[in-house]
């Protein structure tokens, strides 16, 4: 979201602008992709007096805009503090991305005037409407490359069979894929919902959740990893962290499986929930 000072009816506070002598705003935005999330961290720098005691109470924010024309997200942040990190799921965002950062009016402010105004400021005053831009900050542009394609197939190294003597669900990690076994009764009605692509979040929340904690309680335990460093979900699982520039061997005894999991699998257990308030609000309206 480009931005130019001649196109605003105020003065800009900014590295681009000549409307101030002495005073700046500054920002580095450094962005780092972890699994299913992008973390923007915006530090920033300011000086002006009349500008950081607004900040200070509150009428003043700085802005963070994201945005994504392959994906058409566009969304701005608010950030109250001078270092923050605001958190983006990568399902939002797809090759070129663009990040943009602002300082903003929060409400209206009558008779803003700066004793660092330029000669032809000086002494002038102006009435400020909320949401406008009063400093322009940091553009970076950066490219969102997604590497867990070749894991997104979840089946592909975790299998849903039946059982015929089992009453309950289990779940063994020791084959070539991570198994999970159902009843008949149960593996029935996993076979029916699978045929609606509405339910397949929920259906991985309740059943690939499950499978790939186990997996990761599993990798943690003293050896664990010796056991199936052969099979095809390990050498999948462990190729994935690779790509996203992660050792798993190394991270595996600091991993909190219940979230790890999330992360894999790109938030099911949220996903899914928003799915059976959409199968619900269907289901009300027919």
């Amino acid at each position: 979201m480009k931005r130019r000072s001649n196109y605003y009816p105020i003065p800009l506070l900014g590295s681009t602008t000549d409307n101030y002598n002495a005073s700046y705003f500054k920002t580095n935005i450094e962005i780092k992709h972890d699994m299913s999330d992008v973390a923007i961290r915006v530090k920033t720098e300011m000086h002006n007096k009349e500008l950081e005691n607004l900040f200070k109470i509150g009428k003043v924010v700085i802005g963070c805009h994201v945005e994504c024309k392959q994906t058409c997200f566009r969304k701005m942040y608010i950030l109250s503090s001078l270092d923050e990190v605001i958190s983006v799921k990568d399902t939002f965002l797809n090759g070129k991305t663009e990040v943009s950062t602002f300082l903003m009016a929060a409400e209206d402010i009558n008779n803003f005037g700066s004793d660092d105004f330029i000669e032809d400021y000086k002494g002038l005053q102006f009435n400020v409407q909320q949401g406008m831009i009063l400093g322009i900050g940091h553009r970076v542009e950066c490219i969102i490359n997604k590497t867990y394609d070749e894991f997104s197939d979840k089946p592909s190294i975790c299998s849903v069979l039946m059982d015929l003597s089992a009453k309950q669900a289990r779940i063994d990690t020791s084959d070539q894929k991570i198994q999970v076994y159902l009843s008949k009764e149960a593996f029935n009605a996993y076979r029916s919902l699978s045929k609606d692509p509405r339910y397949k979040e929920v259906l991985y929340s309740m059943l690939i959740v499950p499978a790939f904690m186990k997996a990761f309680y599993e990798l943690k335990q003293e050896g664990g990893i010796e056991t199936v460093q052969d099979s095809r979900w390990y050498l999948s699982l462990k190729n994935y962290y690779l790509k996203n520039g992660r050792n798993l061997e190394a991270e595996i005894k600091n991993i909190e499986p219940y979230e790890e999991t999330q992360k894999l699998l790109q938030d099911p257990v949220f996903n899914g929930l928003i799915k059976l308030t959409e199968i619900g609000v269907d289901n009300n309206e027919s």
